[in-house]
């Protein structure tokens, strides 16, 4: 997939630049005479080819550092002292954060959130493509347990948020922006539980997502994503003969993720001509034929740039006029996304697996005893949107070389919180490390519960060393279940063991050893 892309970005390159004569000199690079700090979303990581051109033509340094929305939108919550710009995905995070000093925003591309349906499936459920979506149909497949699919969490992630919202907005049937009041009405929630049940999994971060259909291919139906992303995810599908995703426009609350780049006014001058320097240059029609290479749509309406990335024969549609939905105020914004944490989304079932060994004594101990507060003090977790649901099931385990004991608390009342939170702020290090029987006993105890399928489920395994016991005895487990077990490794965790678990298992791995509360954070992200 990326050896596709990197193709269609150098035959673009290729095209702009013919006829240039051997005494033009804009390709020789400059010595860097200036830095551009810039606070981006992930998705455009794929982007810094595009960055670097603009660096060997000017000379201005592009530095991005790569956020999830919502740590975007807390960063500029509390200034962004530390960024020149601002990149998200979405100009809702940055509406969001309340930041006054955000000025000479500019969309540089677009990209709608769509529905990516395998064509085996669309065929058997009657969808043809060029047809839209009507929420009504989504919530009929859902119902009737025909369609599951991928989203990213609405609380983490752009592409799960704008979905999300569109879907309310849709169910809402107003023409105009939804209202707090309308996330109250009987339909609106049935229809919206409905759709967020169908969710098999979901996950913090859009490229993550695809990294998971497609070590996954068979195992799922479709994904809701960004459809930039469909075409990556396609483009690698076609590599491993497999078949594509047929792409689906919502009927309604079509989302639409605008990517603006912004200037934080410092009062630093010097930045922000370089900075207006460099918006200028992303919107120039040959980078923007680029983006246009890479599945990002340019103009407001379609794609300006005639590409081969967008392909008929799965579904894209650069001619069909789509009109975004007028995205809500601020405070019923955060009602939708605390309601979706609280209220909507499938019940979590999640099993903390902590390291109380004996290497954990000290600076360990209270790190991790402090990752788990934000989770469970209810004040913490809503700033991070990570509030526990009403319906969640939260188990921990801690464990040194055997589990200690099993800590349970159903829904999300303060004082079964509380009882939790005492208990983990009580343990002490000490003893040797089996990471594999405590894993082993998450999953029995998960085991035990019934109707699994109404549940995300995972287990969340933190250590900092390297483990005894037998990964075997582990798999053998995991395969009477086949949930997901993410792993975080601290100080000297051994790499290896923590991604063969996560590998395995169809997780993650996260590193705690620079952050380990930013790394819970992610983490649970994913359920």
């Amino acid at each position: 997939m990326r050896s596709f892309n990197l193709l269609l970005l150098l035959g673009v390159i290729v095209a702009v630049c013919a006829g240039c004569g051997r005494s033009e000199k804009a390709s020789t690079p400059r010595r860097t005479t200036a830095t551009l700090r810039v606070l981006s979303g992930s998705e455009n990581k794929v982007l810094e080819p595009i960055l670097q051109q603009f660096t060997e033509k000017t000379g201005i340094a592009v530095q991005p550092t790569y956020e999830g929305s919502v740590d975007i939108m807390l960063q500029l919550q509390e200034g962004a002292n530390e960024y020149d710009a601002v990149w998200a995905a979405n100009s809702l995070w940055v509406d969001l954060s309340g930041n006054k000093n955000v000025k000479q925003s500019a969309s540089i591309m677009r990209s709608p959130v769509v529905f990516g349906i395998k064509k085996s499936v669309a065929d058997r459920l009657g969808l043809k493509i060029g047809e839209a979506l009507p929420i009504r149909h989504i919530i009929e497949l859902t119902k009737a347990r025909k369609l599951n699919f991928l989203m990213t969490n609405p609380t983490q992630s752009n592409s799960g948020a704008m979905a999300y919202l569109g879907f309310l907005h849709a169910l809402s049937g107003r023409e105009d922006a939804l209202l707090s009041e309308d996330l109250d009405r009987t339909e609106v929630r049935d229809g919206i539980q409905s759709i967020l049940n169908a969710i098999d999994r979901t996950s913090s971060s859009s490229a993550w997502l695809k990294d998971l259909f497609l070590a996954n291919a068979t195992l799922y139906d479709a994904m809701v994503n960004y459809e930039s992303v469909i075409i990556e995810t396609n483009q690698a599908l076609e590599a491993a003969h497999q078949e594509p995703l047929l792409v689906f426009y919502p009927a309604e609350g079509q989302a639409i993720s605008d990517s603006p780049l912004a200037y934080i006014d410092h009062n630093a001058t010097d930045k922000e001509a370089n900075f207006m320097e460099l918006q200028k240059y992303l919107l120039t029609p040959a980078v923007q034929a680029q983006l246009g290479a890479l599945g990002r749509r340019a103009g407001l309406v379609g794609t300006d740039a005639v590409s081969p990335a967008f392909r008929p024969e799965w579904g894209l549609d650069t001619r069909r006029i789509l009109q975004p939905f007028p995205l809500p105020n601020a405070d019923t914004i955060r009602k939708a996304l605390g309601l979706y944490q609280k209220t909507f989304k499938k019940p979590s079932l999640t099993a903390f697996v902590l390291d109380f060994s004996g290497s954990m004594k000290g600076v360990g101990e209270r790190q991790l005893q402090t990752a788990m507060k934000l989770l469970l003090d209810e004040q913490q977790a809503q700033r991070y949107l990570l509030s526990t649901g009403e319906k969640d099931v939260s188990l921990i385990i801690p464990f040194d070389a055997v589990p200690r004991r099993i800590l349970e608390a159903n829904g999300d009342a303060h004082d079964d919180l509380e009882r939790l939170l005492t208990a983990v702020m009580s343990e002490r290090a000490g003893g040797g490390t089996d990471i594999y029987a405590a894993a082993t006993t998450a999953l029995n105890r998960i085991a035990q519960f019934r109707n699994l399928e109404d549940y995300h489920v995972s287990v969340i395994l933190m250590t900092d060393g390297k483990s005894e016991g037998s990964f075997d005895t582990f798999a053998a487990e995991w395969e009477k279940l086949k949930f997901p077990v993410f792993t975080i490794m601290f100080a000297e965790a051994d790499p290896t063991q923590l991604e063969r678990i996560s590998r395995y298992t169809h997780a993650r791995t996260f590193d705690g050893r620079k952050n380990l509360i930013g790394a819970f954070r992610e983490a649970k992200g994913y359920n």
